[in-house]
């Protein structure tokens, strides 16, 4: 496996992106044609979806601190 060198910040990124749709997503929804959706279903896929980007890309900074989640 070779690591790939970015030569900007926004290639990463779009790459980031690129591996969140192809594998975490389809992890995560894998056996979802079988659920039963229901709002705490929806609730809690948003909820991981949330916290993976937040992982990935990390947090916000605003005004020196960082940006509470609710």
């Amino acid at each position: 496996m070779q690591i790939q060198q970015y030569s900007t910040a926004s290639q990463f990124r779009a790459e980031k992106i690129k591996i969140h749709k192809t594998l975490i997503k389809s992890v995560a929804i894998y056996g979802a044609e079988s659920w039963t959706l229901n709002k705490d279903i929806v609730k809690w896929l948003a909820i991981f979806e949330r916290k993976v980007l937040r992982r990935m890309f990390g947090g916000i900074k605003v005004n020196e601190n960082w940006k509470k989640v609710i």
